[in-house]
């Protein structure tokens, strides 16, 4: 390490056994070393950007931000800075929703609505901690910001067919985030005397290409210094679990088939493929997996859903299905699955959905 970075980082510890922390490869011989070198890719940037901001108490400016090409330059950047002081408290949201037609579907509650409903309630809370609406959220450059879920892991204790018609569902949740660039909520979803559990992550991306829905990259927003929205300070396993799976070397598929975009019900507003779309693609697909002569969407229904988001698509693509893994114990059965594009087999989302077999 140069003496120059011994001198910024002398009062500043927690800036390198962050970045350690965050890049395995980091020793003091390649502390100059491009990103790239290390093998740190964009979500990572993405990751020691948040793990550094939660270390720090503070965003980092996207000037800033975007003048660093190695961990040298990071630690130059926060010398001498402090950490500020801890973040008071977390946002909560609360909704109160009768189950009637819109709300139900073949299997009971209807999970395409589920996750529309949990999505725009913890864009709720993001927007509220930011204080403006999503439709001007921007970064530092001022170009659009999206809304790019990373992960969302739904756990229950019942099926969503034994959700009924005319049943009341009391949702709650809270807010935190990981630096100023990854977001965390969790949502319950109390009906009665059962919860079905929610865990978020989100970040957000804009455009590279325009039009182009395959070079999205990372963004930030600009939060102000009196936001509510909690601060971590340390990265939630959530996150950890997400970067892994990324990382993952999946087997060979059981199963595989081919599946058409279509932009009526899979694309939402700003023409991205849905996040809320990528469990309906699962099912559809699976049906042909299954075999549609034994009235399996009749007579299954989920009970949890783990859905890692990795890339998205352009309209008009032809996705690839892909069965990885399958378990049965009792009446419950694990498919584990893979969304990819047929062209390129970029993978899309992995998908570990538990379902019920109803008699």
């Amino acid at each position: 390490m140069s003496d120059q970075l011994r001198t910024a980082n002398a009062d500043n510890d927690w800036i390198i056994e962050t970045l350690k922390r965050e890049i395995p490869l980091l020793t003091d011989a390649n502390i100059h070393s491009p990103f790239s070198e290390l093998g740190i890719d964009s979500f990572d940037l993405v990751s020691i950007r948040s793990a550094v901001e939660s270390a720090r108490r503070m965003p980092i400016r996207d000037s800033e931000w975007m003048a660093i090409t190695s961990p040298a330059d990071i630690i130059l950047l926060f010398a001498p800075a402090a950490k500020a002081t801890e973040a008071a408290q977390k946002i909560m949201l609360r909704r109160t929703i009768a189950v009637g037609m819109p709300q139900m579907a073949i299997s009971g509650l209807s999970e395409p609505w589920l996750f529309k409903e949990i999505g725009d309630a913890h864009w709720q809370m993001i927007t509220d901690g930011i204080g403006m609406p999503s439709s001007q959220l921007v970064d530092g450059s001022g170009d659009r910001l999206y809304a790019t879920f990373t992960r969302i892991k739904m756990e229950s204790g019942i099926s969503l067919k034994d959700v009924r018609e005319n049943d009341t569902i009391v949702m709650e949740g809270s807010i935190s985030r990981y630096g100023g660039g990854i977001f965390i909520s969790n949502i319950s979803c109390i009906i009665g005397t059962n919860r079905i559990n929610f865990q978020i992550i989100s970040s957000f991306s804009k455009r590279g290409v325009a039009n182009s829905n395959q070079n999205l990259i990372k963004g930030q927003p600009i939060i102000p210094e009196d936001s509510p929205i909690h601060i971590l300070s340390e990265k939630p396993s959530l996150v950890e679990e997400y970067r892994q799976k990324r990382s993952e070397q999946y087997p060979d598929p059981l199963f595989e088939c081919d599946y058409k975009i279509n932009p009526y019900h899979d694309i939402n507003g700003v023409g991205l493929l849905y996040f809320a779309a990528y469990p309906a693609i699962s099912d559809t697909c699976e049906l042909n997996y299954i075999g549609k002569g034994n009235n399996w969407a009749l007579n299954s229904s989920t009970k949890c859903r783990d859905v890692f988001y990795f890339a998205n698509s352009e309209v008009d693509a032809t996705l690839q299905y892909k069965v990885l893994r399958v378990s049965e114990v009792g009446n419950e059965i694990q498919i584990d699955s893979l969304i990819a594009r047929k062209d390129g087999g970029t993978p899309m989302a992995y998908l570990s959905t538990r379902k019920v077999i109803n008699a």
